[in-house]
């Protein structure tokens, strides 16, 4: 993630210089040149309105135009000054980190975590930059600047205050309401807890325009023991998207939410949040199997508002739980609403298989044959039923008695092979994706053993394989698959409900090709500028295949504009995203909004074609 990358810094590995027999100045000037041209880098942190120093602070280098730390820091004195050795050339904004302090956190939201761009456009004139030439030292005074904060209380209805309960930020930018990511001392989401008076503090804002929102710890399943002696999970540690919400100052819809606009360094106090109560109800129910009627057991369940109901929240996350051994499962206290139930089977060894696995393993080691635990292979966990999708609506009562049945889907089985007699990755996953219109793709996989892959419960339908292996230095992509006497070349295989497909082949292929060039944004009166962190989007030509994931690339621009993305060969468009627009994978009718305009490109294998693009008015 990108708030880690900007975290970690790297550290540097003692060189290993071999002796050679040679005299002492060749070996001084050989050492010489390899060194890398360092200089050293000193300074003094004060406060930009007051002047003072800022003492017992971290400052981290951040090299422009680059998402990560470069590893060099320095932790400020008494009177706020520091020193850093070792510098290599180049340009650097100066971080300092402290709370309450403005950092490059405090202008991402946790959307921006996706990629590991970073848009310096967006803070390049909140931060004090350094040129460093490699042969003298460098002197700068940091100007640290504080940033503003939102705090308040938050209580229940009776006046009691609402402790451990999950704060929120959410800021409107272009009209878009977007989760803000968070500041030194905040949780990787950008969230924090109310402590025990139910307060909560937000800081090192940037200006801007914020909403509060507050969130319940809320335990899925029947509160019983698993077998493992482990009981439900707290939605908050499975990052499920809140169900339970109130905006400030006490509202369960965005619309009916209080803003809050906050300036440049402003301390808003008072932003007092009373939990709404309201009717919570528990959704129920068992899985079985469609064939038999009997109970499957261990079925992880995911549970989210279906999108619409969700209204303007940025990001949508199931909240989980599983079935216990009589496939019972349970969520608890959900408002009224429409939402959808995602059922996930989990992949399971052949018991037979599995057990003639262990006798190998334990006549080898009686044998001490080194050669068998070399090429000993566990057996192919499969699927052995579909994955499902089934909308549930909450309307003032509970529902105890969902009944929902899973089918065995498709299966496949077959040997991979790469193009040109290659050898096999030694590592593998073959995915199947399922997608239907208006639903989310459904994907079920398999390991690669040996050039052969088993799945199971793949969900019927028009399925597309795809492939993530990497060799350590090629990359692929499946060229054609094989099936029934039928080769589907870059195309779905059509797929029924039990349909058992045995001698599958599977052609994957390294002639991967490369699309490059420049996206530019285009200025009333002026010449066309390079669009910088801008999210440039390669989707399939055939509007028939939106709606798979796999048919999709994103990256995004370069600081000077540029990108570059690779992808399978054929036909496509490429388009930019709108720059209010979070970088995602877009559903069918969003492709077909803003691929308007869009270019067609038709990519050779092992090929690279160069493609300029502008960014799109807002639409």
């Amino acid at each position: 993630m990108l708030a880690s990358a900007l975290l970690a810094f790297s550290c540097l590995a003692n060189a290993q210089i071999e002796t050679v027999p040679t005299n002492s100045r060749t070996r001084r000037g050989a050492a010489e040149e390899q060194k890398p041209l360092t200089s050293k880098l000193r300074g003094r942190v004060v406060y930009d309105d007051t002047g003072r120093p800022v003492r017992r602070a971290r400052v981290i280098l951040l090299e422009d135009g680059s998402a990560e730390g470069t590893g060099e820091s320095a932790l400020t004195n008494a009177n706020g000054e520091f020193e850093i050795a070792d510098v290599k050339a180049g340009r650097y904004f100066i971080i300092v980190e402290g709370p309450g302090l403005l950092t490059p956190y405090s202008f991402l939201n946790v959307d921006d975590t996706q990629g590991n761009e970073l848009d310096f456009n967006a803070f390049r004139s909140r931060f004090d930059e350094v040129t460093v030439d490699g042969r003298s030292d460098a002197h700068v005074q940091v100007r640290a600047r504080r940033g503003g904060s939102i705090t308040g209380t938050v209580s229940y209805e009776n006046g009691d205050p609402a402790i451990n309960v999950t704060v929120t930020l959410l800021r409107r930018q272009k009209g878009r309401l977007r989760q803000y990511l968070g500041g030194v001392g905040e949780s990787p989401n950008g969230s924090v807890p109310t402590d025990d008076r139910g307060v909560y503090r937000f800081a090192g804002l940037p200006p801007g325009e914020y909403l509060v929102s507050v969130a319940e710890q809320i335990v899925h399943g029947d509160g019983e023991s698993d077998g493992d002696g482990e009981e439900g999970v707290p939605s908050a540690t499975n990052g499920g998207t809140p169900l339970v919400v109130t905006y400030y100052p006490a509202a369960t819809r965005v619309a009916e939410a209080g803003a809050i606009k906050l300036d440049a360094g402003e301390e808003h106090a008072g932003v007092d949040i009373t939990l709404v109560e309201r009717g919570l109800y528990t959704l129920a129910g068992v899985v079985r199997d469609k064939r038999t009627g009997q109970p499957v057991a261990d079925v992880h369940l995911g549970l989210h508002l279906k999108e619409g109901e969700a209204e303007e929240m940025p990001l949508i996350i199931d909240h989980n739980t599983q079935t216990d051994d009589e496939g019972h499962w349970q969520f608890n206290e959900l408002p009224d609403g429409l939402y959808v139930l995602t059922v996930q089977p989990q992949q399971e060894s052949d018991p037979a298989a599995m057990e003639a696995y262990q006798r190998a393993l334990r006549a080898a080691a009686e044998a001490k044959d080194a050669t068998a635990f070399q090429t000993l292979r566990p057996p192919i966990p499969v699927q052995k039923f579909s994955a499902k999708q089934q909308e549930v609506t909450i309307e003032g009562h509970d529902l105890t008695s969902v009944s929902v049945e899973l089918s065995t889907g498709g299966y496949i089985s077959g040997t991979v092979v790469v193009e040109g007699g290659k050898e096999v990755p030694p590592y593998m996953n073959i995915y199947a994706e399922t997608a239907s219109a208006g639903t989310r793709a459904v994907y079920t996989n398999s390991t690669v053993q040996s050039g052969r892959f088993i799945i199971g419960g793949i969900p019927p339908g028009k399925v597309f394989f795809s492939i993530n292996a990497s060799d350590g230095g090629n990359h692929f992509y499946v060229k054609s698959i094989t099936a029934n006497g039928i080769t589907y070349t870059r195309e779905p295989v059509p797929i029924e409900d039990g349909a058992v497909i045995k001698g599958a082949r599977i052609v994957v292929s390294t002639e991967l090709s490369k699309l490059q060039g420049r996206v530019v944004a285009q200025q009333k009166d002026k010449e066309s500028a390079p669009a910088s962190g801008v999210a440039v989007l390669l989707v399939s030509a055939d509007a028939s295949r939106w709606r798979f994931s796999d048919q999709q690339t994103l990256v995004r621009t370069n600081l000077d504009g540029t990108y570059e993305m690779t992808a399978a060969p054929g036909e496509y468009l490429a388009f930019v995203l709108p720059a209010d627009e979070r970088p995602r994978a877009l559903q069918e009718d969003e492709i077909k909004r803003f691929s308007v305009g869009a270019q067609h490109i038709t990519l050779r294998p092992g090929k690279t074609e160069q493609l300029e693009l502008s960014v799109p008015d807002n639409k």
